[in-house]
């Protein structure tokens, strides 16, 4: 139990050194307090929503590629487009 307790104190007190102050009301009105805030709640699992969270910021991203600008996006060869409607650029999430 004891570590318990010791463990919760140390997540307090990286709390408030990542929000850069400890105390309550000034942490929810500062940007690095609110970003402080957000991200322990994400790990406390507080609320339910925010496991989708939590498993994102732990994804391995390495792999990934960067989307391709929509800028740079052209129509995938076919027939020729004369008075028909383009297609759409894919949608990107």
């Amino acid at each position: 139990m004891c570590c318990f307790f010791a463990a919760i104190a140390q997540q307090k007190n990286q709390l408030f050194v990542n929000a850069g102050t400890n105390n309550i009301t000034q942490m929810l009105f500062i940007n690095k307090g609110i970003h402080a805030v957000a991200k322990w709640l994400i790990s406390q699992r507080v609320f339910q929503q925010f496991q989708t969270a939590q498993k994102i910021q732990q994804e391995d991203i390495e792999k990934y590629a960067p989307y391709q600008s929509l800028r740079d996006w052209t129509p995938p060869p076919g027939p020729k487009w004369h008075n028909r409607k383009l297609p759409d650029p894919p949608i990107t999430l």
